[in-house]
């Protein structure tokens, strides 16, 4: 079950009893049904769900009532009890912990992996059996700054570079097409002209793309799913085996130094749905999940190991977890963007699905375990270690509770600090280059969970949310004792937080009553933290009518430049999607500059680019562009 179904679930039961809902929306019933899309849909692109799945919330919410999204908030008044890490060692965090290897010296321990495809097919068929056990079905699932006078994709960590839907070079604008099929590119040098277009493979659909190489090169990343029938494999040839197996996530890279005339430069392909991609150090790394299908030969590998660039891959490269875990793998492989035409390394880690952070040295990917009943239990944490391309297996940790996106996660002078919500509670740890618990602070914000998080070197900020809007700043600086340093309460949430410059923290989210009780619309709140034991909510604006910005569920949505001092971003409310534009200062606020209905497909998100002093709203086949002087339009294009 994906994560944002786990969170609208959850919304749901909590305040069903004081709501009348159809049958239909009865948390029992949304269970059922969300459960059974999940294994239909469990090839699906997570990235096409978004989309929908923010609408989806959205639309629930506001039909059942703001109440069932606020009722959750009035269980319990909370006056959260903070116990400092400097307790005992011995605790909720240690006890949970499971105890594995890591490294010794300068050697890869090489008991996560594989011996044999023997073995590996003993843990399939483990994990198979105790799925049947189980009877269960489901699918368990930072800035944008500029390069010269042009915006940047938003992305999750400083340095490491991840696709998008649309990009530029600071003249053309490179857009994904609303049928997955073209890349175009765009001449905006003085009105938007489309000039070139990179076509998907045949069969496969273009997901999302990168610029890359000093933007001479566009790299595209294609999928192309397919049912996995091994029914009568006795009488196939075994090329036909890998024809089935090859299917899946393509990268292929164009070189654009003509603009007019895209050159194929390489290609690669590897098994599995694609997930996300980072790059990072010259290489794209590469992520696709693959299961394992029901009818799987034994005799045959070529069934249930997955393929890389149309080799099976080695024993020694797949990751088996302690104990059994799940029949699909998550497959990454490291790509030389010098020598786009071949894979530099592959690692596989069975799994049943998760997400990942990437730090500019290490890959941390988390997946959650949940029970029959829909309840959380505790979440598996695997570090891969990356560089130049070389991919290893460092460590693995059990430990309770969940991260609720990957803002939540950070890595900081060699340690990793998290915020988890964890039953009725929520907790800081800090974990050592082993993945060994070195610092805690556990019992933070009783009945609440964590809505956003951020960190900044040595101080972290995350908000909780119930009735009021915790906004938490934790010291960080000394990883064995962490400490909350201050607990600003406010009405509200915020989903997303931003660093707006050195002082200022932005956060992006929702506005209620006092009592919890009623969503008045989209908040901004700038947040004071230049004391940080003291953080002040400066300012705050809120867009009356507005219930939901992409932003919640898409950071790459947000456009936000300290230096031009602009957050712009997508959002509906009874209206239509629009488009918003905002300035900020300290004397007057926010101030809202532009305010424009997005035209184009629901099949993507909207972008907004901006060159030098033009702001171009992209939504598949359909660009806008806007005076940042005066925010009229000024042009229009259509793919």
């Amino acid at each position: 079950m994906e994560k944002r179904e786990q969170d609208l679930l959850y919304k749901i039961e909590v305040g069903s009893e004081n709501v009348v809902v159809p049958d239909s929306l009865k948390p029992e019933n949304m269970k059922k049904k969300l459960e059974q899309c999940a294994w239909e849909e469990r090839r699906r692109k997570r990235r096409r769900q978004w989309k929908f799945a923010g609408a989806a919330a959205a639309g629930i919410v506001l039909v059942a009532g703001i109440t069932v999204y606020q009722n959750r908030t009035r269980m319990v008044k909370s006056d959260s009890a903070v116990i400092n890490s400097a307790d005992s060692s011995e605790g909720v965090v240690a006890k949970s912990v499971e105890k594995c290897p890591v490294n010794k010296g300068n050697q890869e321990n090489q008991k996560y992996y594989a011996k044999s495809y023997k073995e590996i097919r003993k843990y399939i068929e483990a994990s198979k059996k105790e799925e049947t056990a189980k009877g269960s079905t489901k699918e368990q699932l930072l800035c944008a700054d500029a390069t010269g006078d042009y915006s940047n994709t938003n992305v999750r960590q400083e340095g490491v570079d991840e696709a998008d839907v649309a990009k530029t070079d600071g003249r053309y604008l490179y857009v994904l097409e609303d049928d997955g099929d073209y890349v175009s590119i765009v001449d905006t040098k003085t009105s938007m002209k489309k000039i070139s277009e990179i076509k998907a493979p045949k069969d496969e659909t273009i997901e999302e793309f990168y610029l890359t190489e000093k933007n001479k090169k566009v790299v595209i990343i294609c999928s192309n799913s397919s049912d996995d029938d091994y029914e009568g494999v006795e009488d196939v040839t075994r090329s036909s085996l890998i024809s089935k197996q090859t299917e899946g996530t393509r990268v292929v890279t164009y070189d654009v130094q003509d603009k007019k005339h895209p050159k194929k430069a390489g290609e690669v392909s590897q098994n599995g749905e694609y997930e996300f991609s980072r790059i990072s150090d010259g290489y794209l790394y590469i992520f696709s999940n693959y299961w394992v299908a029901e009818n799987w030969k034994k005799k045959h590998p070529s069934t249930y190991i997955p393929y890389v660039d149309g080799d099976l891959m080695k024993a020694k490269d797949i990751c088996l977890p302690e104990g059994t875990k799940g029949c699909m793998y998550e497959i990454v492989s490291s790509i030389n963007l010098k020598h786009p035409d071949k894979i530099a390394d592959s690692k596989a880690i069975f799994s049943e699905g998760g997400d990942a952070y990437v730090s500019n040295k290490n890959i941390y990917y988390y997946e959650e375990e949940w029970t029959g009943n829909g309840k959380q239990e505790k979440t598996l944490l695997r570090k891969l270690s990356y560089k130049k391309g070389k991919l290893a297996v460092v460590a693995q940790k059990t430990f309770k509770g969940y991260l609720n996106d990957s803002f939540s996660i950070d890595e900081y002078d060699g340690y990793l600090r998290m915020v988890v919500t964890r039953g009725k509670t929520n907790a800081v740890y800090v974990l050592d280059q082993k993945l060994k618990l070195t610092g805690k602070i556990t019992n933070l914000a009783k009945d609440e969970r964590v809505y956003s998080a951020r960190f900044l070197g040595d101080t972290g900020y995350f908000v909780t949310y119930k009735e009021t809007d915790p906004l938490f700043s934790v010291d960080l600086s000394n990883p064995k004792n962490p400490k909350i340093l201050g607990r600003l309460k406010i009405p509200g949430f915020s989903n997303y937080l931003h660093f707006y410059g050195e002082d200022k923290l932005l956060g992006i989210g929702m506005d209620v009553d006092k009592k919890g009780d009623v969503t008045d619309g989209v908040k901004l709140s700038m947040f004071d933290i230049s004391d940080k034991k003291n953080v002040k909510e400066e300012h705050k604006y809120t867009l009356k009518d507005v219930y939901s910005t992409d932003v919640e569920w898409d950071y790459k949505a947000a456009l936000i430049d300290v230096e031009k001092n602009i957050i712009g971003f997508p959002a509906g409310g009874e209206n239509r999607q629009m488009y918003y534009l905002f300035s900020y200062t300290e004397e007057k606020g926010f101030q809202c500059n532009m305010k424009e209905k997005i035209y184009g497909s629901d099949a993507l998100s909207t972008r907004g680019i901006y060159i030098k002093d033009r702001l171009y709203v992209i939504n598949g086949n359909v660009l806008k562009a806007y005076s940042l002087k005066t925010y009229k339009k000024v042009d229009d294009c259509l793919l």
